[in-house]
């Protein structure tokens, strides 16, 4: 081949490989990077109309008790819920309601003494007299329906079946009517924030307005450690977008037990925290269109506590993982 077609050839190929590389879609990294990290990104939470949404809640938590003359108690437990979430009707009045339905459990439990299994599709009859299971029990096969604001907090739940079961434990003659310390132990585990802990994935992770990657803000966020409640102000970040997802990661540190007043199961007694922290970190992904793919968890707790006149330390591990499990009309 004459030397000056194949000058030709080269310069006509290294401009075709050069054209390709700056097309719109065909970015090189680099050049994919600073395009994404200048855009601004509306990251909202969406519920197709009609369609329904399965997750499970997966959760493992390990505990230990330590006294003062060094004896200790510990267990370790897991669960899974299997819920649905359908949207069957457009925003109204700022509100986007959600009906909730919480269709099935697994549960084991294991400590020193004993150990607890529950199956919900093969088990007939549930271990009701443990207590802890019963914790877990009974939200499940609830249906309610739930609303988000615009932001992506949970501001209510409400549902005929929730408040008619919610009624019956009040019920002078059907419910715990010389039991006031069950009826309160019901009524926590159908509250709004016992519920939504389980079926809401956003957390109020989602940022109030458009954000750039690598943008930082702060939320409110509350989050439930062996079934008490821990409140603090979040670091939130958003890390990254790939393949039309976005990805969030959040640090929660500095934790505060709500309530100082908690049951103690197995020794059947309340105990009082007088400290009490916790920390842990979640990450999110939730997709351009607004589906909520997962959200994972990882926490710790420690409280220094007492019941009666017996002082105590608890420390606890908890990992609650929710994830996507299809979408369908």
């Amino acid at each position: 081949m004459p030397l000056l077609l194949i000058i030709n050839f080269l310069v006509v190929t290294y401009a075709l490989a050069q054209d390709k590389t700056a097309t719109p879609g065909n970015f090189s990294s680099e050049q994919e990077d600073n395009r994404i990290a200048k855009l601004d990104y509306d990251i909202r939470l969406k519920f197709p109309l009609n369609v329904t949404l399965g997750y499970r809640m997966d959760e493992e938590t390990e505990y230990e008790r330590m006294y003062e003359d060094s004896s200790k108690y510990s267990f370790k437990r897991t669960y899974t819920y299997f819920f649905r979430l359908v949207c069957k009707q457009s925003p109204s009045d700022g509100l986007q309601k959600i009906t909730v339905f919480i269709d099935s459990l697994t549960y084991h439990f294991k400590d020193d003494k004993r150990e607890t299994s529950f199956h919900n599709s093969q088990d007939r009859v549930p271990p009701l007299n443990r207590v802890d299971f019963l914790k877990t029990f009974i939200p499940n096969s609830l249906v309610f329906d739930m609303y988000y604001d615009y932001y992506g907090g949970v501001v209510k739940l409400d549902g005929l079946m929730l408040e008619a079961k919610r009624n019956d434990i009040t019920d002078p003659i059907q419910g715990f009517k010389n039991n006031p310390r069950m009826t309160e132990f019901y009524l926590n585990r159908m509250s709004q924030a016992d519920l939504t802990h389980i079926v809401d994935l956003a957390k109020r992770l989602l940022p109030q307005k458009k954000a750039k990657k690598d943008s930082l803000w702060k939320t409110n966020f509350d989050f439930d450690i062996n079934y008490e409640t821990y409140s603090t102000l979040a670091s939130v970040k958003f890390t990254k977008l790939v393949a039309n997802h976005y990805y969030i990661e959040a640090v929660a540190d500095s934790m505060i037990l709500k309530n100082k007043k908690f049951m103690v199961e197995d020794l059947k007694e309340e105990a009082k925290a007088e400290e009490s922290f916790a920390s842990g970190k979640l990450s999110l992904k939730i997709s351009t269109s607004g589906i909520l793919k997962y959200l994972t968890s990882e926490f710790e707790a420690q409280t220094k506590a007492h019941v009666k006149n017996t002082p105590f330390t608890e420390k606890i591990k908890t990992q609650t993982n929710w994830t996507q499990t299809g979408m369908w009309r």
